[in-house]
């Protein structure tokens, strides 16, 4: 199955905000995991929604217990909360999540 950027949004946020920390956490994925970046080659990106501020947290767990390659955006404008994670992955964890 093909990799993807898949991009874990907080859906309580405006459409403008969303936009905006995809981008933070895609650029954040790129500082830390170049090499899987370059792999990416700006080709497809889904971005998902997760409910309430707690699910970032769950997600992290599961990716870090999975052993993924992420990268988590914490927004200073939100007291330094993770607002944003982007994953290089195929997929399959993410299926019952919805597209924003």
């Amino acid at each position: 199955m093909q990799k993807k950027m898949y991009v874990l949004v907080r859906s309580e946020f405006s459409q403008g905000y969303v936009t905006a920390q995809s981008i933070h956490a895609v650029s954040e994925f790129a500082l830390e995991h170049t090499e899987e970046f370059n792999e990416w080659n700006n080709s497809t990106i889904v971005v998902l929604g997760v409910r309430f501020p707690r699910g970032m947290d769950r997600w992290e767990y599961i990716l870090r217990s999975k052993g993924k390659v992420f990268s988590t955006f914490l927004e200073p404008d939100q007291e330094g909360q993770p607002t944003a994670i982007a994953c290089y992955d195929t997929g399959e964890l993410f299926k019952d999540l919805r597209t924003i």
